[in-house]
C-alpha cells in the first residue's frame, strides 16, 4: 500500500490536471486498468459520528490530553510540597542510662555511680515570616550515689519555648512564604497552559474531521468523473460500430477512463489515511486497532461569519490562554527575584526563650550532718506540680549573625534568578507577536475562503453548463472527445475545488475561535478558570 505524507494527509486532495496533450495509452494497458478492481477498504464495522461527538470522543480517551491533565495534578501537588513547610512537626525522645565513674575524694567516696532516665516531647513549627517555634517538655529522674547529692533520686522538669525570627535573610520580601506562592502562581498558570495545549487537540480533531470528509469528497468526485469517462467512452464505441465517429474517439475516452480509475484508487488511499489520522486525534484505541470506517454526519456549512481584525486582536490579547499562562509565570519569576535578592543579606536573628522549670526528690544527708533541701521532698508528680507553680523560670533574648565570604552562590542564584525573569518577560512579548501573526492570518484564511466558496460555487455552474453544452456538440459532430474530456474534468475539478473551500473554511472557522482565545467556549468544553490575585 502507497502511504501518503502527513502533510498529503492533513491536506489529502492532490488532483492532477488534464494533460494538454494527451497521448494515447497501449490498448493492452487501457484494458488492463479498466479491469482492474477499485481499491476499498475492508471495514470492521462503520461508526457514525458528528464533530461535537469527535471532539467528545477525544476528551475521554485521546491519551494525549490526559497526558495534559498531569500538568496541573503536578503543579498542585508542588504547591502543598511547599506549605508542608509550615506544617507542625511533633517528637519524642526517651532514654535511660547509667554513669560509673571513679572519684578521686575521699569524702564522696572511690567511685560515684548516676543512674536514671529522661523523656522529651516537643512540638516545632515554621511560620510564614519565618519564625521557627519550639515548645518542649522535658522530664527526667536521677539516682546518685555522692554523698553531697542533695536529692537522690532527683526529679526535676522544665517546660520552654524558644523563638527564632530572622530579621534580614529570610525576612519580609525572602519570607518562606513566598516559596509557596511562587508555586500558587506557576499552578495556576499551568492550568491556564492547559486549556491552551487543549484548545491546540480540539482543533486538530476539528481539522482531521474536516479532512476525512474531504477526503471522503475526493472519492465521490472521482467516481462521478469515472462514470462519466465510461459513459463517454461507451458512447464513443456505439459511434465508432456506426461509423459516426474516428477510432481515436474511443481510443482517447479509454485512455481517459483508465486515468481516471487510477486516480479513484489515490483518492481512496488518501481517504483511507485521514481516516486514521481523525482516529488517532480521537483516541479510541480499540476503534484504533479495528478496521473502523468514521461516516462522517455533519456536512461543511457556509455561515459567513465575519470577524474584524482589531477587535478579534484586542479579545486575543485578553483571552489567550498562553497569554494568561506568561503573565502568570512572570510573576512567580519575580516573587523568586525578590527571594533570592533578600538571600544575598546576612542571617541576622533575633534569638529568646521562656521557660519554667520544677523539682522533686528525696532529701540526702550529707557528710556534714546536714540533710538535703526537704523543701523539695516528694516524687515525679510533685517535680510537675512545682513546674505548675511559676515560681522558677527563665528567659534569654538575644540575637545571632551569620555570614559567608565572598557570598557567591546566594549572588549567582540572585543573578540567575533576574536572568529567568528577563527571559520571561521577553517570552510574553513573543507570544503576543505570535498570537497578532495567528489572528491576522486566521480571518485573512477565513476572508479567503470566503470568496474562494463563492467563486467555487459559480465556477460549478458554469462548468457543468459547460459540459452540458459539449456533450451536446459532441452528439452532432460539432466538437471533439477531447473538448469533451476536458470539460468533464474542468467539472470535477470544479466540485472538487468547492468542497475544498468549504472544508477550509470550517478550519479557518476553528482556527480563528482558536486565536482568539474562545474555541473551547464555542463547543461547551467546560473549563473553571483558576482565580487570579
Amino acid at each position: 500500500m502507497r502511504h501518503l505524507s502527513e502533510s498529503t494527509i492533513l491536506n489529502p486532495i492532490n488532483t492532477r490536471p488534464l494533460p494538454t496533450k494527451m497521448k494515447l495509452q497501449p490498448l493492452l494497458l487501457t484494458l488492463a486498468l479498466l479491469m482492474a478492481p477499485s481499491k476499498s477498504i475492508a471495514a470492521d464495522k462503520v461508526l457514525k459520528l458528528s464533530l461535537k461527538e469527535a471532539i467528545s470522543k477525544s476528551l475521554e480517551a485521546n491519551p494525549e490530553i490526559e497526558i495534559l491533565r498531569l500538568d496541573p495534578e503536578l503543579a498542585t501537588q508542588n504547591v502543598k510540597q511547599a506549605e508542608s513547610r509550615f506544617d507542625t512537626f511533633l517528637s519524642a525522645e526517651a532514654s535511660v542510662g547509667k554513669d560509673v565513674s571513679p572519684s578521686g575524694s575521699s569524702l564522696a567516696g572511690t567511685e560515684i555511680t548516676d543512674k536514671g532516665d529522661r523523656f522529651k516531647i516537643a512540638a516545632s513549627k515554621e511560620l510564614e515570616y519565618g519564625t521557627d517555634l519550639e515548645l518542649a517538655f522535658t522530664n527526667s529522674k536521677i539516682e546518685n550515689n555522692s554523698l553531697f547529692t542533695g536529692l537522690s533520686p532527683e526529679y526535676a522538669s522544665d517546660l520552654t519555648l524558644t523563638l527564632k525570627q530572622p530579621i534580614l535573610k529570610g525576612a519580609w520580601s525572602g519570607r518562606p512564604g513566598i516559596l509557596v506562592d511562587i508555586q500558587e502562581e506557576l499552578e495556576k498558570s499551568a492550568q491556564w497552559n492547559f486549556k491552551a495545549e487543549l484548545s491546540n487537540q480540539i482543533k486538530a480533531v476539528i481539522e482531521a474531521y474536516w479532512n476525512q470528509k474531504l477526503a471522503k469528497k475526493d472519492i465521490e468526485v472521482k467516481q462521478k468523473s469515472l462514470a462519466s469517462a465510461e459513459k463517454f467512452r461507451d458512447e464513443a464505441d456505439a459511434g465508432v460500430s456506426a461509423g459516426t465517429q474516428a477510432p481515436t474517439a474511443l481510443a482517447q475516452a479509454s485512455a481517459q477512463s483508465a486515468l481516471r480509475k487510477e486516480e479513484l484508487i489515490a483518492a481512496q488511499n488518501r481517504f483511507e489515511s485521514a481516516n486514521n489520522q481523525l482516529r488517532k486525534v480521537i483516541g479510541d484505541y480499540d476503534t484504533l486497532r479495528e478496521t473502523v470506517i468514521l461516516e462522517l454526519v455533519d456536512a461543511p456549512e457556509f455561515t459567513s461569519d465575519k470577524f474584524e481584525t482589531n477587535s478579534s486582536l484586542n479579545t486575543a490579547i485578553e483571552q489567550r490562554p498562553e497569554l494568561r499562562a506568561q503573565d502568570l509565570k512572570i510573576k512567580s519569576d519575580q516573587l523568586n527575584r525578590k527571594l533570592q535578592s533578600q538571600n544575598i543579606l546576612p542571617e541576622l536573628n533575633l534569638v529568646g526563650s521562656v521557660g519554667v522549670d520544677g523539682l522533686s526528690g528525696n532529701p540526702q544527708t550529707n557528710p556534714f550532718d546536714s540533710v538535703g533541701p526537704v523543701g523539695f521532698a516528694g516524687g515525679r508528680d510533685d517535680s510537675l506540680d512545682s513546674l505548675g507553680s511559676g515560681d522558677y523560670y527563665e528567659y534569654t533574648v538575644g540575637v545571632e549573625i551569620k555570614r559567608s565570604f565572598g557570598n557567591s552562590a546566594a549572588e549567582a542564584t540572585a543573578k540567575q534568578a533576574e536572568i529567568e525573569q528577563l527571559r520571561s518577560s521577553l517570552k510574553r512579548k513573543s507570544l503576543e507577536q505570535q498570537v497578532i501573526v495567528e489572528v491576522k492570518n486566521a480571518v485573512s484564511d477565513l476572508e479567503t475562503a470566503t470568496q474562494r466558496i463563492k467563486a467555487g460555487k459559480e465556477a460549478e455552474k458554469f462548468a457543468k453548463k459547460a459540459l452540458d453544452t459539449g456533450e451536446e456538440r459532441f452528439k452532432v459532430g460539432l466538437s471533439t472527445p477531447r473538448e469533451v474530456l476536458e470539460l468533464q474534468e474542468d467539472l470535477a475539478q470544479a466540485e472538487l475545488a468547492l468542497a475544498t473551500a468549504l472544508s477550509d473554511y470550517q478550519i479557518a472557522l476553528a482556527e480563528i475561535y482558536r486565536a482568539r482565545g474562545e474555541l473551547l467556549e464555542r463547543y461547551e468544553i467546560a473549563f473553571v478558570n483558576p482565580k487570579e490575585s
